[in-house]
C-alpha cells in the first residue's frame, strides 16, 4: 500500500510538471488572464463564471485527451505498467496531475476577481448575489473532475490524436449546454443537488475509464 501510494505520487509530479511546462496550458493560462484583466475592467459581476465555462473548463479537457495516447505512441506506457504501477494508479496520477495543474489558473482567476473588486473589503458573505455567484462558480470548478476523466476516456477509446481533439471539443460543447441547463439549481438554492449529480458523473466516467484501461495489454 504504502509503495503503491508513492508510486501515486511520483506519478502526479510527473504529469503536473508535464502540464506546467507544455505549451496549452501557457497559452490558455495567458488567455484566462488577459480576459479577466479585460473583463474585470469592465466591471461585470459574473466574468469569474463566464471565464470558467469558456477557457478553464475546455482547458481540462485538453490536459487529457491524449494523455493515455501520447504515452502509449512514446512507449512509456507499456514500461509503466511492465514496472507492476497499477492501472488505477496511472489514471489517478493523471486525474491529478491535471486537476492539480488547473488550480494554478483557477486560483490566479480568484485573486484577480478579488483584486479587481471596486469595494475592496467590503463584500459581504451574506448577501445573496455574492452566495448565488459563489454556488455558480463552484458548480462550474466541479465540472474540472469530469471534464477530466472524459478527457481520460476519450484517450483510451479514441487512438488517433486527431480524432481524440474533435471528440474532446464536441464533448466540451455538450457539457457546457449542460452546466447552463444545473445552473437554476445554483440560482434556487440547489447547488448541492446539482454538485451531487456532478460528483455521481465523475464516479462513472472514472469507472468507465478503469473498465476500457484494463482491456489495455502492454506491447
Amino acid at each position: 500500500m504504502r509503495d503503491e501510494v508513492k508510486r501515486l505520487r511520483a506519478l502526479t509530479v510527473k504529469d503536473l510538471h508535464g502540464h506546467l511546462v507544455s505549451y496549452r496550458f501557457l497559452a490558455a493560462s495567458a488567455v484566462l488572464l488577459v480576459l479577466a484583466a479585460l473583463t474585470g475592467r469592465a466591471g461585470s459581476p459574473t466574468y469569474l463564471v463566464t471565464i470558467l465555462e469558456v477557457v478553464l473548463i475546455l482547458l481540462a479537457l485538453l490536459l487529457t485527451y491524449d494523455a493515455i495516447t501520447r504515452e502509449r505512441d512514446q512507449k512509456t506506457l507499456p514500461l509503466v505498467l511492465t514496472q507492476g504501477v497499477g492501472r488505477a494508479t496511472v489514471l489517478l496520477g493523471k486525474s491529478l496531475g491535471a486537476l492539480l495543474a488547473l488550480l494554478i489558473p483557477l486560483l490566479l482567476l480568484a485573486l484577480s476577481s478579488f483584486a479587481s473588486d471596486p469595494r475592496p473589503g467590503q463584500v459581504d458573505l451574506a448577501d445573496y448575489a455574492t452566495l448565488r455567484l459563489a454556488g455558480l462558480a463552484a458548480l462550474r470548478a466541479a465540472l474540472l473532475g469530469p471534464m477530466v476523466f472524459l478527457g481520460l476516456l476519450i484517450s483510451l477509446v479514441i487512438p488517433s490524436a486527431s480524432r481524440a481533439l474533435t471528440f474532446a471539443v464536441l464533448a466540451w460543447l455538450v457539457l457546457v449546454v449542460l452546466g447552463h441547463a444545473l445552473a437554476p439549481l445554483a440560482r434556487e438554492g440547489r447547488a448541492g443537488a446539482a454538485l451531487l449529480l456532478v460528483a455521481g458523473t465523475s464516479g462513472l466516467l472514472l469507472i468507465l475509464c478503469l473498465r476500457r484501461f484494463a482491456r489495455y495489454e502492454p506491447e
